[in-house]
């Protein structure tokens, strides 16, 4: 991944919808707010997209078809609990993303590479937010 991309990635705006009226934002490096943070307790966590596979625009039809099946993966680990979320970008892009709570990292690896992701975001109780980079 090119350093400008990296970037990007770190300068994303990731919100989690928590119900219909409250929203939170995700910094990476940064722990949870208090309101994510009641919400994962000390479970792990990942906020996780199938949209635009490698970073290229695709078709909605095909970003919804793609989101679908990601949410169908998550739906089938027992202990998963989502949330709505959407990545948002410096420059206006958006990508909607899932925030999933009981999701570890190896699984997280495994569908973020499933889903051709170049990253995503995750962590662990309180730790801070972490920037999973899979692609070189």
């Amino acid at each position: 991944m090119n350093e400008a991309l990296l970037q990007a990635y770190r300068d994303t705006e990731y919100l989690v919808c928590l119900d219909p009226v409250e929203w939170t934002c995700i910094t990476i490096d940064q722990p949870l707010t208090d309101s994510l943070q009641r919400k994962v307790g000390a479970n792990d966590w990942g906020f996780i997209t199938a949209w635009n596979p490698l970073s290229e625009a695709c078709a909605l039809a095909d970003n919804l078809a793609a989101q679908r099946a990601l949410f169908a993966d998550l739906t089938a680990i027992p202990a998963a609990s989502m949330f709505a979320a959407i990545g948002i970008g410096r420059s206006g892009w958006h990508e909607r993303s899932l925030f999933a709570i009981g999701v570890d990292q190896p699984t997280l690896d495994v569908l973020g590479r499933r889903y051709h992701q170049h990253a995503y975001v995750y962590g662990n109780g309180t730790d801070p937010a972490r920037l999973r980079v899979l692609s070189a």
